[in-house]
């Protein structure tokens, strides 16, 4: 192989990998975001209980997602919002909690098809974290 073929064949294998699509994703624009939109039920763990829950993500302005949580404790309803979510990365959230025991952050993670997800909570400045799941209704 002359020096002219291999140089090219390098030239050619970055390019290919500099135009991977999955490298670059704008996710901010990706249709995934708008798939998050919806009911998911699933599980919050709260107070070192697994409870069931639901989670509700929207659309508001701009595109931007907000939602709602619910979890039944014993026989009460807890409920609280989801505010401020931003992509992290393809298919992670993050979203700012808030409910009747305080406030915190909440890491999302959603499968492929976007049906499902499985999350991390925390109390602000704790790093602690609990488990929070769902499956799109």
């Amino acid at each position: 192989m002359t020096k002219k073929t291999s140089t090219l064949l390098i030239f050619l294998f970055i390019s290919a990998c500099s135009n991977n699509p999955s490298s670059h994703i704008d996710v901010s624009q990706n249709q995934w975001v708008k798939s998050t939109q919806g009911y998911y039920n699933g599980v919050i763990t709260s107070g070192g209980i697994a409870l069931s829950g639901k989670t509700q993500f929207f659309s508001i302005e701009n595109g931007q997602l907000n939602g709602t949580l619910e979890y039944l404790e014993k026989t009460t309803m807890v409920t609280g919002t989801l505010e401020n979510c931003e992509v992290l990365d393809y298919l992670k959230l993050k979203c700012h909690w808030n409910d009747k025991y305080g406030t915190g952050v909440v890491i999302f993670s959603f499968n492929h098809n976007v049906t499902e997800f499985i999350g991390y909570w925390n109390v602000d400045d704790d790093e602690e974290k609990f488990l929070w799941t769902g499956t799109k209704q």
